[in-house]
């Protein structure tokens, strides 16, 4: 993709400011947010669940926001780990062939772990608007706000949906 115009980067900037302070003024019980005083592309999340079998835990995460946000979506590196379906400890031996394309050319530098959903997958538009994986991947629509709700009811959820169409205990799934 060619580089962004200065201009571009000012509406980028400035949506990522939007979500911020969106995000400020609402809250979001279990979920505190703050942006990297240096770097706006970068968010440090601080989630807990308000129920579930998770209940009292804290997490810690990095949201990394691509320069060309909404059109990608954020990269999420986890610091601590989180027994659950969809986090998986060593990026590089699990995930490297199925989510190469994900971190196109990097790989997670902060956080040690990676969450694996679609949420999170640039995925092209099936040709058949009939398709039921039309409503999958990543979104230009979604604000952080957005993320952050899903990522949290994904996390903390007792049952996740699998790709199998199947829902699977978040613990067992380990």
């Amino acid at each position: 993709m060619p580089e962004l115009h200065n201009r571009e980067k000012v509406l980028v900037q400035y949506r990522l400011l939007k979500d911020f302070d969106d995000l400020r003024r609402r809250g979001i019980p279990g979920i505190d947010v703050r942006v990297m005083e240096d770097n706006i592309y970068e968010w440090h999340v601080t989630m807990s669940p308000i129920s579930g079998h998770f209940s009292g835990l804290r997490i810690h995460m990095v949201l990394l926001l691509p320069e060309d946000y909404p059109r990608k979506p954020p990269k999420v590196e986890l610091y601590n780990f989180l027994p659950h379906a969809n986090v998986f400890r060593d990026f590089l031996q699990n995930t490297s062939l199925a989510w190469a394309h994900y971190w196109q050319g990097s790989s997670p530098s902060r956080g040690k772990y990676v969450l694996c959903t679609d949420l999170l997958e640039l995925k092209p538009p099936p040709l058949d608007p009939n398709d039921s994986r039309r409503h999958e991947g990543w979104s230009p629509s979604y604000s952080v706000e957005a993320v952050l709700v899903q990522l949290q009811c994904l996390l903390f959820d007792d049952y996740v949906h699998s790709d199998l169409g199947q829902h699977i205990n978040t613990l067992l799934g380990c």
